[in-house]
């Protein structure tokens, strides 16, 4: 929408492209034309222009016309009026009109002039004029570009003729590219510049690229500009085709800065560049795989005195690190272009190329969104920074979603792929080794049954990652064994493995025909997994060999797990003796039992808890299943004195574990902890119960008693009962 002034008079109109500007184009044009006619006209029988009033009296008898030039681009006529010069009209004389301000000397109807009248104005309150030409190259449509007698097969469906280089002309005029439904055949990958938008109209709007090689329908980045992994060779740095760098001072986790140490360095950084933090003493492996073990790709918010203040703050602490300036070409046989594109959004459109839909090398604030796919590879992402996927749809032969080469902070979520394939296939969606901070959410991949052997259909390296709310499935009924439904692995760089992984709320679906639901960790204990948790992870179907598949792998927290997996032993998870799940039950996870303890508010109106009277024994209970790798489970009671009163209390715990088949009214093991209360509102976190056994697989029910009438019990008030952890063991 635009305001168009004519006058005082301001109108609203709905700008639908560069077709109403060429209109808005001709109107002046003809306007202008109508003037230059009439002074034309005017100059003609008006005879010659004089500097004044008198000269012209003086060159002309009675009832003859003269010109007067008032010195502004306009010209009064006047008529000889024996002796008396009497002013007829004002005009504009034709080298006026024709200049640059010509439009603001011809009058429209309504009141106001032309150039009034082609003017954009944001508001009455913002003076940022523009032309309507130049603001209907913000939004243009693609059909704009593309020459008329070809819409008709693109409408339809059936075009053939090559448009790309319409595509990236149309780039290069405007920020956002409309694209209508129908057919748009290239040739090649179209190379996206940064802050360009490309919008389809849904899925009926299709980016056609039917060639065999490795060309995607789009790549950020121009020609062979992007980030390469034979760039960051620190021992040769800066020449041969890597990266500068220059040594920084330590940095910490959440620094927004980092300091130069050799004065000088800071010439070759200036706001607004794109940088690589990286680890000296993570040397990069040699030979076609030099990426660092770590890194972080940032912009710079600016420079001064050796100090580098960054766009974005750092994610983990580095030592030794150095700093590395990209935008440069470096002195290579390649010619390479490292440095980044920003702010590229492609949305609502089906992609349909034969080998990756989408290849994005170096992109930062950009965005792929409701995107329909039908491709070997879905997308293929290096260096995606501070980006996000949703909404994307589709089938894929060979690769889903990849994303490596040190992307970081960004998001992937709501994607629903299917392998399409009959054959063996490289995985499905995979978080590379030097990536982090990753979140994939609400994901739905799925391989089978056409799929052989081929990788998982979820493969997670890197650090900081979270995959949530997501279903995988891996249930190909052809060829050999093998493959999983999931994978967390470690990686080729020695002393280097995954760190922070989070699995919460996923199901992994495998059958007969693969090996295990979830392989986790490496044959190199150097390279193995730490920090893993998995929260709420449902196995779905039965795998050959067994559920979980555990190799090198460090700290591992399991919470809640459940399945449908057999129980049978001999296949059944072999966890680590460091293996522990956690199941925390609060307040509200517990039902009154003895007496008629109540929940209450404490620590004003804070938080919940079970009030147990001091009078009269109440409890209150809950029932958890045992993971099917659970020996034993410790229990840690969290509570608070609800009064001003002080002394002991006297807790039971009364618990019983169960197996399938199992009478459960038979009689609980008790344990009796006495324990001095806090003081009111203070926490206090008790050790119920240390070790006692459970059943694996089975259920695990729990009482928890205030013994009040026990004379061991002296708090005169009511006790609160706030939550319980169950941590249980192999």
């Amino acid at each position: 929408m635009v305001q168009i002034r004519f006058g005082s008079q301001v109108i609203q109109v709905q700008v639908a492209g560069a077709a109403i500007a060429a209109r808005q184009a001709a109107l002046a044009t003809a306007a202008a034309d109508s003037a230059a006619s009439s002074a034309a006209f005017a100059e003609s029988v008006s005879g010659p222009t004089y500097p004044d009033t008198a000269a012209g009296l003086a060159a002309t008898t009675d009832g003859q016309s003269f010109a007067v030039d008032n010195g502004d681009g306009t010209v009064t006529i006047y008529l000889n009026d024996g002796g008396t010069a009497v002013e007829q009209r004002t005009l504009a004389t034709t080298a006026a009109l024709a200049s640059t301000s010509g439009a603001g000397l011809v009058g429209v109807a309504g009141g106001g002039t032309l150039q009034e009248a082609i003017t954009f104005t944001p508001s009455d309150t913002i003076t940022n004029e523009r032309t309507l030409v130049d603001k209907a190259r913000d939004v243009v449509s693609i059909l704009d570009y593309i020459p008329v007698e070809l819409h008709a097969a693109i409408r339809d469906g059936t075009s053939i003729d090559d448009v790309v280089t319409y595509i990236e002309t149309a780039m290069a005029d405007a920020a956002v590219i409309q694209f209508p439904e129908g057919r748009f055949f290239v040739s090649r990958c179209a190379f996206v510049p940064s802050n360009t938008r490309l919008v389809g109209s849904g899925p009926n709007t299709v980016i056609y690229n039917p060639q065999t090689d490795a060309n995607p329908a789009f790549r950020a980045g121009f020609g062979t500009g992007h980030i390469h992994p034979a760039a960051f060779d620190y021992a040769n740095q800066g020449t041969d085709g890597n990266l500068p760098c220059h040594d920084i001072a330590d940095v910490t986790a959440g620094d927004t800065s980092v300091t130069l140490l050799t004065a000088g360095d800071d010439v070759n950084y200036s706001p607004g560049q794109f940088v690589l933090v990286r680890s000296i003493a993570e040397q990069p492996h040699v030979g076609t795989n030099r990426m660092p073990h770590y890194g972080q790709f940032t912009k710079v918010r600016s420079v001064a005195g050796g100090v580098v203040t960054l766009e974005d703050a750092i994610l983990e602490s580095i030592t030794a690190p150095c700093l590395s300036p990209l935008g440069t070409t470096v002195a290579s046989g390649s010619g390479r272009i490292y440095d980044f594109v920003e702010n590229v959004f492609i949305e609502n459109m089906m992609i349909d190329a034969r080998n990756v839909v989408w290849s994005l090398p170096a992109v930062y604030n950009s965005a792929l969104r409701n995107i329909w796919c039908r491709a070997d590879g879905a997308i293929l992402l290096n260096a995606w920074v501070k980006s996000a996927v949703s909404g994307l749809r589709g089938t894929f032969m060979d690769r889903a979603v990849e994303v490596k080469c040190l992307s970081s902070s960004s998001v992937f979520e709501d994607i629903k792929l299917e392998y399409a394939g009959s054959g063996d296939f490289t995985a499905g969606f995979q978080v590379g080794e030097q990536s982090q901070d990753i979140v994939v959410r609400n994901v739905n991949v799925s391989v089978g049954p056409t799929a052989t052997t081929g990788g998982p259909a979820l493969s997670v390296n890197g650090r900081n990652i979270l995959v949530e709310n997501s279903t995988f499935t891996q249930t190909g009924t052809t060829g050999t064994v093998g493959g999983n439904a999931a994978l967390i692995m470690g990686n080729n760089f020695t002393g280097y493995g995954p760190r922070n992984i989070t699995f919460r709320n996923i199901t992994l679906v495998s059958n007969a025909q693969r090996n295990y639901h979830l392989q986790l960790g490496t044959t190199d204990a150097a390279e193995k997994p730490e920090a893993v948790t998995l929260h709420n992870v449902n196995y779905i179907g039965t795998p050959s060999i067994k559920q979980v598949n555990y190799l090198e792998v460090g700290a591992v927290e399991v919470i809640g797990v459940s399945s449908s997996y057999s129980s049978n032993a001999s296949t059944r998870s072999e966890a680590p003796e460091h293996l522990n799940g956690r199941v925390l039950l609060t307040a509200s996870d517990f039902a009154a039992m003895a007496g008629t303890p109540e929940i209450v508010s404490f620590a004003g109106e804070r938080g919940k808890c079970w009030a147990m009277d001091a009078a009269a024994d109440e409890s209150v209970a809950a029932a958890v299943p045992v993971p099917r790798w659970a020996n034993s489970v410790r229990i840690t009671g969290y509570m608070t004195n609800l009064g001003t009163g002080t002394g002991d209390v006297v807790s039971n715990i009364q618990r019983g574990s169960f197996a399938d088949g199992e009478d459960m009214a038979t009689a609980h093991s008790v344990t009796s902890t006495t324990f001095a209360a806090p003081a009111q509102n203070v926490l206090s976190v008790v050790v119920l119960a240390s070790s006692p056994p459970v059943v694996p697989g089975g259920l695990f029910m729990i009482r928890w008693l205030r013994d009040a009438d026990n004379a061991a019990d002296t708090l005169a008030n009511d006790f609160g009962f706030i939550a319980m952890e169950l941590e249980f063991f192999a």
